[in-house]
């Protein structure tokens, strides 16, 4: 998935996992008080513009094992993990 996004004009081929977790981090950022200025910010976005072109192209199996946990972490009944964004 990573190398097909990766030719489509994305600077890095990045794994599902990656991209979720810097979606989790964010999100625990935006909780606790996001404190970097607006450029990070739409910076950091960019996980979640990852995740929205992937999930159109990822398999339905892989789909079903990564949506609980962003269903956890963006609706804050999980702890997002401690990575932090690229």
């Amino acid at each position: 998935m990573g190398k097909l996004l990766h030719q489509r004009g994305w600077r890095t081929v990045f794994t599902v996992a990656e991209r979720v977790n810097a979606w989790a981090t964010l999100v625990g950022a935006i909780e606790r008080g996001y404190s970097e200025a607006i450029y990070e910010y739409t910076h950091d976005l960019y996980c979640r513009d990852w995740l929205h072109l992937a999930w159109l192209l990822l398999d339905d199996r892989i789909v079903q094992l990564w949506t609980p946990q962003i269903k956890l972490w963006t609706t804050g009944t999980g702890p997002p993990p401690s990575t932090t964004t690229e």
